[in-house]
């Protein structure tokens, strides 16, 4: 673990898991799933922003109070979503006790793709993009369905195929986030061009705001001239 500048840094699961003083630990490096009934009354509550060399997706089934901060982003009231972090987001969280679901941690190294694909091909994780997908209630069970199947492959006892199973299961976890994350762009797709172009440049405010302070940076993020989206962003409020 290292300290950036303030933010955190942790390169290894593990010293994840030693920091927030969660009675768990991973003997494979590159993957590691977990429940967040697994966190204790002597697990910390919180935790300041932070950045760490491996992605993340969770599935939070009940949020309660709970709160997460995806590069300065408030996200709350969040119950069957599914959110997705990278190494490049900067991110913290205070959790409620009741929280319910499951967190997954892997290296992108683990995945039979070529890592320069990575993020092409699953876009969820890229900064401009949309992190947090709602699950529709007619998805909430096989979603919980496929974190659990492999929440259970990896608990339990190993053999010679143990490994390939538990990189099929994580394939699986991608392709349904990424059919889940296309099907909330084309929501977002049917609105009407001012609106979409509102939307993405929020999100781009969201993720870039520490670096990106003036219209005409956004509206190249955009493709669109400075004097358009200053319009777009009087019109939206």
């Amino acid at each position: 673990m290292t300290n950036r500048d303030t933010i955190l840094h942790f390169e290894e699961m593990n010293e994840l898991y030693k920091h927030i003083n969660v009675p768990i630990s991973t003997s494979n490096p590159n993957l590691h799933i977990y429940r967040f009934s697994d966190f204790t009354n002597n697990s910390i509550r919180s935790i300041q922003p932070h950045t760490k060399d491996f992605h993340q997706i969770s599935f939070i089934e009940k949020f309660g109070s709970s709160q997460l901060n995806i590069n300065d982003r408030k996200v709350d009231q969040l119950d069957r979503v599914l959110y997705s972090i990278s190494p490049n987001h900067i991110y913290s969280w205070r959790r409620d006790l009741d929280i319910e679901g499951y967190i997954l941690n892997f290296k992108q190294d683990y995945l039979p793709s070529a890592p320069k694909d990575f993020q092409h091909q699953f876009s969820f994780f890229n900064l401009n993009n949309l992190n947090a997908v709602p699950v529709e209630n007619s998805c909430e069970t096989r979603v919980a369905a496929i974190f659990e199947e492999l929440y259970t492959e990896y608990h339990k006892p190993k053999n010679r195929f143990s490994e390939e199973v538990l990189k099929h299961y994580l394939q699986i976890v991608l392709y349904k986030c990424l059919h889940l994350y296309q099907k909330r762009k084309e929501t977002v797709g049917e609105l009407p061009i001012s609106q979409r172009l509102f939307v993405k440049y929020k999100n781009l405010i969201d993720n870039y705001y520490l670096t990106k302070r003036t219209i005409k940076e956004y509206a190249a993020l955009l493709h669109v001239t400075p004097n358009h989206q200053s319009s777009q962003k009087s019109f939206n409020g």
